[in-house]
């Protein structure tokens, strides 16, 4: 779950910085359109950043209180045991 709650943040931040400057290579439907204003590209940017703001705030107790920090030590743990084992 972990791995899917960070994944899907990271997609978010970055479709909002690709929609940002006007790229549109993770929107195939947008693509398909004879022509799109810069300006509605704009607004659907904002969408997305709002999204992620709301996934973030939804999400602060799971990463405020400390569960990703836990995660992310046992995985660094993890890798750090197995390189060793190797």
């Amino acid at each position: 779950m972990y791995d899917s709650v960070k994944s899907f943040r990271c997609k978010l931040s970055l479709w909002a910085k690709q929609l940002e400057s006007n790229n549109l290579a993770h929107f195939p439907a947008l693509q398909s359109l004879p022509q799109v204003e810069p300006e509605q590209v704009k607004d659907y940017s904002a969408i997305v950043s709002q999204l992620l703001e709301e996934f973030d705030r939804r999400l602060c107790e799971f990463r405020d209180g400390g569960i990703i920090r836990e995660c992310e030590y046992k995985i660094n743990v993890k890798k750090l045991s197995f390189c060793n084992n190797v």
